[in-house]
């Protein structure tokens, strides 16, 4: 992924699916380089909130309300996307429309790994589309 600075995808879930973007594979990721990945939350807080974060440690502070978000019996489409030291997050399948969350990233931002997983007694369904030049 590292050619990339964007991905779109489909969530089922009735809650908390998270999208974690890292310079490293996840399972290299421990409480010394936390602050290596970006860690996205859609629909958390019961599907109240989303987020975007520096690593698992930071706050939770800053949460965008998105009330509903998520929906259990279809897919939401959204795109993530990672240039200028930004972090965007929208809906819908065109890059930098639609807008939900932003976040100024502190460093260069270098995505070479992507992890998408349910949380805390979600359950649902990722859809990843990968588009041109993806090596995903």
């Amino acid at each position: 992924m590292s050619k990339r600075n964007h991905i779109r995808l489909a969530i089922k879930a009735d809650k908390s699916a998270f999208i974690l973007l890292s310079a490293k594979p996840a399972k290299s990721i421990n409480q010394n380089n936390y602050f290596k990945f970006i860690e996205l939350l859609i629909g958390g807080w019961l599907n109240t909130k989303s987020i975007i974060r520096v690593g698992n440690m930071e706050s939770s502070n800053g949460a965008t309300n998105t009330p509903n978000i998520l929906k259990p019996h279809s897919f939401i489409h959204i795109w993530v996307s990672w240039d200028n030291n930004f972090i965007r997050v929208g809906r819908g399948f065109i890059i930098h429309e639609n807008v939900f969350m932003a976040r100024r990233y502190p460093g260069s931002i270098n995505v070479k790994y992507l992890a998408l997983f349910k949380g805390y007694g979600s359950g649902g369904k990722f859809e990843l589309y990968p588009g041109k030049g993806c090596s995903i």
